[in-house]
Protein backbone atom coordinates (compact mmCIF):
# COMPACT_ATOMS: atom_id res chain seq x y z
CA UNK A 1 0.00 0.00 0.00
CA UNK A 2 1.37 3.45 -0.47
CA UNK A 3 1.35 5.71 1.57
CA UNK A 4 -0.46 9.16 1.03
CA UNK A 5 -1.17 11.17 3.81
CA UNK A 6 0.23 11.13 7.54
CA UNK A 7 -0.03 13.19 10.82
CA UNK A 8 1.56 12.74 14.19
CA UNK A 9 1.27 14.26 17.40
CA UNK A 10 1.28 14.36 21.09
CA UNK A 11 -1.25 14.19 23.13
CA UNK A 12 -1.23 15.02 26.72
CA UNK A 13 -4.67 16.19 27.72
CA UNK A 14 -8.19 15.56 27.32
CA UNK A 15 -9.76 17.04 23.99
CA UNK A 16 -6.26 16.86 22.22
CA UNK A 17 -6.75 15.00 18.95
CA UNK A 18 -4.48 14.53 16.02
CA UNK A 19 -6.64 14.39 12.68
CA UNK A 20 -6.02 13.01 9.36
CA UNK A 21 -7.89 13.59 5.91
CA UNK A 22 -8.35 10.16 4.34
CA UNK A 23 -10.54 11.14 1.40
CA UNK A 24 -9.92 8.74 -1.42
CA UNK A 25 -7.80 6.56 0.74
CA UNK A 26 -8.57 2.65 1.08
CA UNK A 27 -7.31 2.28 4.40
CA UNK A 28 -5.74 3.63 7.52
CA UNK A 29 -3.58 2.60 10.13
CA UNK A 30 -3.07 3.82 14.10
CA UNK A 31 0.31 3.18 16.16
CA UNK A 32 0.23 4.95 19.90
CA UNK A 33 3.70 5.12 21.85
CA UNK A 34 4.94 6.54 25.19
CA UNK A 35 4.44 6.63 28.73
CA UNK A 36 0.81 7.66 29.64
CA UNK A 37 -2.32 6.71 31.39
CA UNK A 38 -5.66 7.83 29.18
CA UNK A 39 -8.50 7.17 27.24
CA UNK A 40 -7.75 8.00 23.42
CA UNK A 41 -10.92 7.22 21.34
CA UNK A 42 -10.96 6.34 17.31
CA UNK A 43 -13.57 8.30 15.27
CA UNK A 44 -14.57 8.78 12.01
CA UNK A 45 -16.47 11.62 9.93
CA UNK A 46 -17.90 11.79 6.19
CA UNK A 47 -18.37 15.47 6.07
CA UNK A 48 -14.82 16.29 8.08
CA UNK A 49 -16.89 18.20 10.89
CA UNK A 50 -18.61 15.62 12.66
CA UNK A 51 -17.13 12.91 14.19
CA UNK A 52 -18.33 9.79 15.48
CA UNK A 53 -16.71 6.46 17.10
CA UNK A 54 -14.96 4.16 14.70
CA UNK A 55 -13.75 0.47 15.11
CA UNK A 56 -10.74 -0.37 14.26
CA UNK A 57 -8.58 -3.93 14.91
CA UNK A 58 -5.09 -4.43 16.50
CA UNK A 59 -3.03 -6.05 14.19
CA UNK A 60 -2.18 -8.37 17.29
CA UNK A 61 -6.37 -9.65 17.38
CA UNK A 62 -9.17 -9.96 14.95
CA UNK A 63 -11.98 -8.19 17.75
CA UNK A 64 -12.53 -4.49 16.64
CA UNK A 65 -12.22 -1.61 19.34
CA UNK A 66 -12.88 2.03 19.34
CA UNK A 67 -10.70 3.10 21.72
CA UNK A 68 -7.53 2.65 23.60
CA UNK A 69 -5.89 2.63 27.26
CA UNK A 70 -2.38 1.06 25.94
CA UNK A 71 0.01 0.95 23.44
CA UNK A 72 -0.05 -0.46 20.12
CA UNK A 73 -1.13 -0.90 16.61
CA UNK A 74 -4.55 -0.50 14.85
CA UNK A 75 -6.03 -0.59 11.22
CA UNK A 76 -9.16 0.36 9.54
CA UNK A 77 -11.24 1.06 6.33
CA UNK A 78 -11.12 4.08 5.10
CA UNK A 79 -14.07 5.48 3.10
CA UNK A 80 -14.36 8.39 5.34
CA UNK A 81 -13.35 12.27 4.78
CA UNK A 82 -11.38 12.63 7.94
CA UNK A 83 -10.39 9.95 11.24
CA UNK A 84 -9.26 11.13 14.48
CA UNK A 85 -7.93 10.49 17.76
CA UNK A 86 -9.20 12.00 20.26
CA UNK A 87 -8.60 11.60 24.35
CA UNK A 88 -11.22 11.45 26.49
CA UNK A 89 -10.22 10.81 29.72
CA UNK A 90 -6.13 11.97 30.97
CA UNK A 91 -4.43 11.12 34.19
CA UNK A 92 -0.91 11.10 33.00
CA UNK A 93 2.20 11.29 30.46
CA UNK A 94 2.13 11.96 26.74
CA UNK A 95 0.93 9.16 24.25
CA UNK A 96 2.82 9.81 20.30
CA UNK A 97 0.05 9.00 18.25
CA UNK A 98 1.07 8.48 14.03
CA UNK A 99 -1.70 8.12 11.84
CA UNK A 100 -1.27 6.87 8.24
CA UNK A 101 -3.51 6.76 4.99
CA UNK A 102 -3.23 4.69 1.87
CA UNK A 103 -4.21 3.72 -1.22
CA UNK A 104 -3.28 0.06 -2.74
CA UNK A 105 -1.21 -0.05 -5.50
CA UNK A 106 -2.04 -2.98 -6.70
CA UNK A 107 -5.89 -2.85 -6.80
CA UNK A 108 -8.68 -0.98 -8.30
CA UNK A 109 -12.73 -0.88 -7.48
CA UNK A 110 -15.17 0.42 -9.58
CA UNK A 111 -19.13 0.75 -8.80
CA UNK A 112 -21.78 0.96 -10.90
CA UNK A 113 -25.76 0.70 -10.88
CA UNK A 114 -25.06 -0.48 -7.45
CA UNK A 115 -22.86 -4.01 -8.03
CA UNK A 116 -19.18 -3.68 -7.63
CA UNK A 117 -18.68 -4.14 -11.28
CA UNK A 118 -14.41 -4.79 -10.83
CA UNK A 119 -11.49 -5.45 -9.08
CA UNK A 120 -8.27 -5.73 -10.31
CA UNK A 121 -5.18 -6.44 -8.73
CA UNK A 122 -1.79 -7.64 -9.74
CA UNK A 123 -2.49 -11.17 -8.23
CA UNK A 124 -5.72 -11.80 -9.76
CA UNK A 125 -8.60 -9.82 -11.35
CA UNK A 126 -12.32 -10.32 -10.67
CA UNK A 127 -14.78 -8.87 -12.90
CA UNK A 128 -18.83 -8.54 -12.14
CA UNK A 129 -22.03 -7.43 -14.67
CA UNK A 130 -23.48 -4.96 -13.75
CA UNK A 131 -26.20 -5.61 -14.98
CA UNK A 132 -26.62 -9.54 -13.93
CA UNK A 133 -24.67 -9.51 -11.01
CA UNK A 134 -22.50 -12.47 -11.97
CA UNK A 135 -19.23 -12.59 -11.06
CA UNK A 136 -15.91 -14.11 -13.20
CA UNK A 137 -12.97 -14.55 -11.11
CA UNK A 138 -9.10 -15.46 -13.41
CA UNK A 139 -5.81 -15.90 -11.27
CA UNK A 140 -3.07 -16.25 -12.97
CA UNK A 141 -0.82 -19.66 -13.13
CA UNK A 142 1.10 -20.33 -10.60
CA UNK A 143 -1.79 -19.27 -8.08
CA UNK A 144 -5.01 -21.69 -7.00
CA UNK A 145 -8.14 -20.96 -5.50
CA UNK A 146 -8.75 -22.68 -1.79
CA UNK A 147 -11.96 -21.06 -1.35
CA UNK A 148 -14.50 -18.68 -1.55
CA UNK A 149 -16.74 -17.83 1.32
CA UNK A 150 -20.37 -16.04 0.29
CA UNK A 151 -23.16 -15.33 2.92
CA UNK A 152 -24.86 -19.04 3.32
CA UNK A 153 -22.00 -21.49 1.86
CA UNK A 154 -18.84 -22.03 1.04
CA UNK A 155 -17.78 -22.32 -2.86
CA UNK A 156 -14.40 -24.05 -3.07
CA UNK A 157 -12.79 -25.19 -6.38
CA UNK A 158 -9.90 -28.06 -5.76
CA UNK A 159 -7.17 -29.56 -7.40
CA UNK A 160 -9.35 -32.35 -8.48
CA UNK A 161 -11.17 -30.43 -10.61
CA UNK A 162 -14.49 -30.69 -8.62
CA UNK A 163 -16.70 -27.56 -7.47
CA UNK A 164 -18.58 -27.62 -4.18
CA UNK A 165 -21.59 -25.27 -4.41
CA UNK A 166 -22.99 -22.86 -1.51
CA UNK A 167 -25.41 -25.39 0.12
CA UNK A 168 -25.51 -27.66 -2.41
CA UNK A 169 -25.24 -31.80 -1.69
CA UNK A 170 -23.65 -32.74 -4.60
CA UNK A 171 -20.97 -31.82 -7.00
CA UNK A 172 -20.62 -30.53 -10.50
CA UNK A 173 -19.85 -32.40 -13.28
CA UNK A 174 -16.70 -30.19 -15.91
CA UNK A 175 -16.97 -30.43 -20.05
CA UNK A 176 -13.36 -31.18 -20.39
CA UNK A 177 -13.52 -30.88 -24.34
CA UNK A 178 -16.10 -29.85 -26.59
CA UNK A 179 -16.59 -29.22 -30.41
CA UNK A 180 -18.58 -28.88 -33.70
CA UNK A 181 -15.26 -28.56 -35.85
CA UNK A 182 -15.05 -31.44 -38.03
CA UNK A 183 -11.80 -33.44 -38.49
CA UNK A 184 -11.38 -35.79 -41.29
CA UNK A 185 -9.48 -38.57 -42.65
CA UNK A 186 -9.15 -39.83 -45.94
CA UNK A 187 -7.04 -42.87 -47.43
CA UNK A 188 -8.13 -44.67 -43.91
CA UNK A 189 -7.49 -48.13 -44.85
CA UNK A 190 -6.42 -48.34 -41.59
CA UNK A 191 -7.28 -47.06 -37.67
CA UNK A 192 -6.18 -43.30 -37.83
CA UNK A 193 -6.75 -40.77 -35.08
CA UNK A 194 -9.10 -38.01 -35.91
CA UNK A 195 -8.76 -36.51 -32.17
CA UNK A 196 -7.41 -37.27 -28.52
CA UNK A 197 -8.70 -35.51 -25.90
CA UNK A 198 -6.91 -35.34 -22.71
CA UNK A 199 -8.00 -36.77 -19.22
CA UNK A 200 -6.29 -34.46 -16.48
CA UNK A 201 -4.05 -36.72 -14.05
CA UNK A 202 -6.52 -37.94 -10.94
CA UNK A 203 -9.34 -36.04 -12.08
CA UNK A 204 -11.10 -39.23 -12.05
CA UNK A 205 -10.51 -40.29 -8.33
CA UNK A 206 -11.57 -43.94 -7.48
CA UNK A 207 -15.06 -43.90 -8.85
CA UNK A 208 -15.35 -40.89 -10.98
CA UNK A 209 -17.07 -41.31 -14.82
CA UNK A 210 -16.35 -40.30 -18.01
CA UNK A 211 -19.42 -39.74 -20.94
CA UNK A 212 -18.44 -39.40 -24.40
CA UNK A 213 -20.73 -37.98 -26.81
CA UNK A 214 -19.73 -38.16 -30.73
CA UNK A 215 -21.15 -37.95 -33.99
CA UNK A 216 -19.15 -39.69 -36.71
CA UNK A 217 -19.75 -39.24 -41.15
CA UNK A 218 -18.67 -41.64 -43.23
CA UNK A 219 -18.70 -41.08 -47.42
CA UNK A 220 -16.89 -43.26 -49.80
CA UNK A 221 -17.66 -46.37 -51.60
CA UNK A 222 -19.39 -49.20 -50.18
CA UNK A 223 -17.73 -51.48 -47.89
CA UNK A 224 -17.01 -51.94 -43.99
CA UNK A 225 -16.59 -48.27 -42.32
CA UNK A 226 -15.27 -48.46 -38.63
CA UNK A 227 -15.54 -45.41 -35.67
CA UNK A 228 -13.33 -46.71 -32.98
CA UNK A 229 -13.05 -44.69 -30.04
CA UNK A 230 -9.88 -45.74 -27.09
CA UNK A 231 -9.10 -44.98 -23.71
CA UNK A 232 -5.39 -44.91 -23.54
CA UNK A 233 -2.14 -43.52 -21.69
CA UNK A 234 -1.09 -42.20 -25.01
CA UNK A 235 -2.11 -38.94 -27.11
CA UNK A 236 -3.39 -40.71 -30.64
CA UNK A 237 -3.14 -44.85 -29.78
CA UNK A 238 -4.89 -46.71 -32.42
CA UNK A 239 -3.69 -50.11 -31.53
CA UNK A 240 -4.01 -50.34 -27.58
CA UNK A 241 -5.52 -48.85 -24.74
CA UNK A 242 -8.84 -49.92 -23.87
CA UNK A 243 -11.86 -49.40 -26.84
CA UNK A 244 -14.77 -47.92 -25.16
CA UNK A 245 -16.88 -48.10 -28.69
CA UNK A 246 -15.74 -49.78 -31.76
CA UNK A 247 -18.75 -50.75 -34.04
CA UNK A 248 -18.15 -52.20 -37.61
CA UNK A 249 -21.02 -51.25 -40.34
CA UNK A 250 -21.20 -52.42 -44.04
CA UNK A 251 -23.22 -49.73 -45.79
CA UNK A 252 -23.63 -49.06 -49.79
CA UNK A 253 -21.56 -45.57 -49.32
CA UNK A 254 -22.53 -43.63 -46.39
CA UNK A 255 -22.78 -44.07 -42.67
CA UNK A 256 -23.57 -41.91 -39.53
CA UNK A 257 -22.84 -43.27 -36.08
CA UNK A 258 -24.34 -41.16 -32.93
CA UNK A 259 -23.57 -42.61 -29.37
CA UNK A 260 -23.09 -42.02 -25.83
CA UNK A 261 -20.38 -43.96 -24.20
CA UNK A 262 -19.84 -43.92 -20.17
CA UNK A 263 -16.36 -45.52 -18.64
CA UNK A 264 -16.40 -45.37 -14.73
CA UNK A 265 -13.39 -46.08 -12.26
CA UNK A 266 -14.41 -48.53 -10.26
CA UNK A 267 -13.36 -48.39 -6.71
CA UNK A 268 -9.77 -47.62 -8.15
CA UNK A 269 -8.37 -45.17 -10.21
CA UNK A 270 -6.51 -47.75 -12.59
CA UNK A 271 -9.75 -50.03 -12.84
CA UNK A 272 -12.66 -48.99 -15.39
CA UNK A 273 -16.29 -50.90 -16.03
CA UNK A 274 -18.40 -49.90 -18.53
CA UNK A 275 -21.31 -51.03 -21.55
CA UNK A 276 -20.50 -54.02 -23.69
CA UNK A 277 -18.03 -53.09 -26.20
CA UNK A 278 -19.24 -53.31 -29.43
CA UNK A 279 -22.90 -52.26 -28.02
CA UNK A 280 -25.64 -53.60 -30.49
CA UNK A 281 -28.23 -50.83 -28.73
CA UNK A 282 -26.49 -47.68 -27.19
CA UNK A 283 -28.78 -47.68 -24.09
CA UNK A 284 -31.01 -50.68 -22.45
CA UNK A 285 -29.57 -54.56 -21.94
CA UNK A 286 -28.26 -56.65 -23.96
CA UNK A 287 -27.76 -60.90 -23.52
CA UNK A 288 -23.50 -59.96 -23.33
CA UNK A 289 -21.24 -59.06 -20.07
CA UNK A 290 -20.37 -55.66 -19.69
CA UNK A 291 -16.52 -54.45 -20.54
CA UNK A 292 -13.13 -53.47 -18.15
CA UNK A 293 -10.73 -51.23 -18.63
CA UNK A 294 -7.06 -50.96 -16.60
CA UNK A 295 -6.07 -47.44 -17.75
CA UNK A 296 -4.51 -45.70 -14.85
CA UNK A 297 -5.77 -42.49 -14.71
CA UNK A 298 -3.69 -40.93 -11.61
CA UNK A 299 -1.44 -40.29 -14.89
CA UNK A 300 -2.72 -38.28 -18.26
CA UNK A 301 -4.97 -40.86 -19.97
CA UNK A 302 -6.70 -40.05 -23.49
CA UNK A 303 -9.55 -40.45 -25.40
CA UNK A 304 -8.60 -41.31 -28.75
CA UNK A 305 -11.33 -40.89 -31.48
CA UNK A 306 -10.30 -43.13 -34.18
CA UNK A 307 -12.07 -44.44 -37.95
CA UNK A 308 -11.23 -46.82 -40.03
CA UNK A 309 -12.93 -47.83 -44.12
CA UNK A 310 -12.46 -50.89 -45.78
CA UNK A 311 -11.51 -49.02 -49.13
CA UNK A 312 -8.70 -46.23 -48.63
CA UNK A 313 -10.32 -44.00 -50.99
CA UNK A 314 -13.55 -43.57 -48.41
CA UNK A 315 -13.37 -40.52 -46.20
CA UNK A 316 -13.95 -41.13 -42.13
CA UNK A 317 -14.74 -37.51 -40.28
CA UNK A 318 -15.49 -36.71 -36.67
CA UNK A 319 -18.23 -33.70 -36.91
CA UNK A 320 -18.64 -33.32 -33.63
CA UNK A 321 -17.98 -34.54 -29.71
CA UNK A 322 -18.15 -33.67 -26.18
CA UNK A 323 -16.00 -35.02 -23.27
CA UNK A 324 -17.73 -35.03 -20.00
CA UNK A 325 -16.36 -35.43 -16.32
CA UNK A 326 -18.87 -36.76 -13.60
CA UNK A 327 -17.49 -36.15 -9.80
CA UNK A 328 -18.18 -39.31 -7.34
CA UNK A 329 -20.64 -37.46 -4.54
Amino acid sequence: MAISAKNQGSLAAVGDAVTLNVAGLSGIGFQITGTWVATIQFKGSVNGVDFVSLSAVPISSSTAVTSATSNGIWQAPAVLKAVQLVVSAWTSGAAVVSVLGGQSTGAAVAVSGGYVTSITGTANQITASAATGSVTLSIPSPAAITGLTSGSGTLTINTAGTITLPNATGKVPVIIASSGTTSATTNSASEANLIAVTIPAGIMGTNGRLTVEFLYRFVGTAGTKTPTIRHSTTSGDTSAGTVIYGNAATTSNTLSSRNIVNVWNSNSASAQVLYSVPPTIPLGQQAVDTSTGAIDTASPSYINFNAKTANSGDTAALLAYTVTFYPAV
